[in-house]
């Protein structure tokens, strides 16, 4: 087949294959017109059968969509059968030809076919490395690779054996084990209960590589994203100028987009919003964790649907197939213990939070958080995800883990007694922290606890608790 020029720029764009290898992958694609399964001569050919039917089938208007629903398996069993990801992305151009989704030369569809040919490649090439490239398959003691042995399947399962020989990396914590740079987290709370403020000063903690409340900070600045599709960029302005007065520090490796200052802002359901939001993410170099805040204004549909939420997550595993974590803020129903609408959000989370509200005079902020759901919590962290009550008390964040109450009336420690053991640390001067305090902490660690806390706080109160 002759592609039209309209085809031929579009494939340029997206490849980098001469006019004479697009042609004859062209010609590929259009050879194959719906075979029996039985006498598929691979799984490429029934790869562009299914797909040849699927878009076949479906009415001219939804082509381009059925296209990016079911286009990823297809370019999966391409680039499994050895095609590169050029040549995979030029198969996909040819159903677009074929089947006249270009609509004639417009330029509108051209853009968003291409769009959607990026972004299925985005998202599979990178589960796409070839078995013998693979560093994380195990070797047998005889020397030959797994997929080498008679009579072994071409992919995995793996035994437990080659599981436990697997070289992993780690996470790479970004708060805790709360926050990673792969882990997906979910935080509702109902209307006004400081979901943004909450959200905000994670953000600029991570940023600076700082710790929060009772979770670890990773010692070195990363790259926070925090998009906001519900405030004003006057009220955005002052709770980040807040914050940072709070954490003493502007962090250069944080960003705050408002979605106010976005022209036609686009909801991520749609391939318009998602492509601004990858385009930000690119012109930064890459982020460490985006703060979504929230579902209920970034994405467009109803949100007991599951339709809105299931068009955005292939953008979300793409997230974490580029070490991006994620946090996404959402809001509670008449159930203020669960989130609004369909359950299946939660389903791909690693992490789910519920924000509580709890009184407390002088303050408008105070909430607990409990952690429903917890993939990484393990005995050595869970006092990552134990339920925790948080504060913003005198412009400053506190916090009280549990149970808090019983552990101090146990231990009696008297005020005095903090006093006293402060005394000793004012000592270390600026050495608190060092060879000289961790003595001190050895010997008496209880003791060291409280009295760091009355340095900090100035409070005769064991019970207090500030970030430091």
């Amino acid at each position: 087949m002759t592609a039209r020029p309209d085809v031929k720029r579009a494939l340029r764009r997206v490849t980098k294959m001469d006019d004479a290898q697009l042609s004859r992958y062209l010609a590929e694609a259009a050879s194959v017109r719906n075979p029996e399964p039985a006498t598929m001569a691979s799984d490429v050919e029934h790869a562009i059968s299914q797909l040849d039917q699927q878009i076949h089938a479906a009415a001219p208007e939804d082509r381009i969509e059925v296209l990016r629903i079911e286009g990823y398996e297809a370019f999966e069993h391409f680039l499994g059968q050895g095609m590169s990801d050029e040549e995979a992305r030029a198969s996909l151009c040819g159903f677009a030809d074929r089947h006249h989704l270009w609509g004639g030369g417009d330029r509108i569809h051209e853009a968003e076919i291409i769009e959607v040919i990026r972004e299925i490649s985005d998202v599979c090439k990178f589960d796409a490395v070839p078995f013998e490239e693979d560093v994380d398959m195990p070797k047998p003691l005889n020397g030959t690779s797994v997929d080498q042995r008679p009579g072994r399947p071409a992919l995995p399962p793996l035994t437990l054996s080659e599981w436990d020989a697997r070289d992993l990396p780690s996470p790479d914590s970004l708060l805790g084990s709360v926050v990673s740079t792969t882990n997906r987290m979910l935080i509702s709370a109902e209307t006004g209960i400081g979901k943004t403020n909450l959200a905000i000063a994670i953000g600029l903690r991570i940023a600076a590589g700082d710790r929060f409340l009772h979770w670890d900070g990773s010692g070195k600045p990363r790259k926070v994203l925090y998009l906001d599709g519900e405030m004003s960029r006057r009220l955005l302005r002052l709770r980040l100028r807040s914050e940072a007065q709070r954490l003493g520090s502007t962090p250069a490796t944080f960003f705050a987009l408002c979605a106010e200052d976005i022209d036609d802002f686009k909801p991520l359901n749609t391939q318009e919003g998602r492509s601004y939001l990858k385009d930000v993410i690119k012109k930064l170099g890459g982020v460490d964790l985006v703060i979504f805040d929230n579902i209920m204004s970034l994405i467009s549909g109803s949100m007991i649907d599951e339709i809105p939420w299931a068009e955005v997550m292939p953008f979300v595993r793409s997230l974490t197939r580029r070490n991006t974590g994620q946090i996404w803020i959402h809001h509670t129903g008449h159930n203020e213990m669960r989130s609004y609408g369909t359950k299946t959000r939660e389903w791909q989370m690693d992490t789910v939070a519920i924000l509580e509200q709890v009184k407390r005079p002088g303050t408008d902020v105070s909430f607990k958080m409990s952690f429903g759901k917890a993939r990484e919590r393990a005995p050595s962290n869970r006092c990552d995800f134990q339920d925790v009550e948080i504060a913003l008390v005198d412009d400053a964040w506190v916090y009280t883990t549990e149970p808090s109450a019983d552990a101090f009336e146990r231990k009696k420690i008297s005020p005095t007694a903090c006093s006293s053991t402060a005394a000793t640390l004012r000592k270390c001067g600026s050495d608190w922290r060092g060879e000289k305090c961790g003595s001190y902490q050895q010997s008496d660690p209880l003791a060291f606890h409280y009295a760091l806390l009355w340095r900090v706080t100035k409070s005769t109160d064991p019970r207090a608790r500030l970030v430091v």
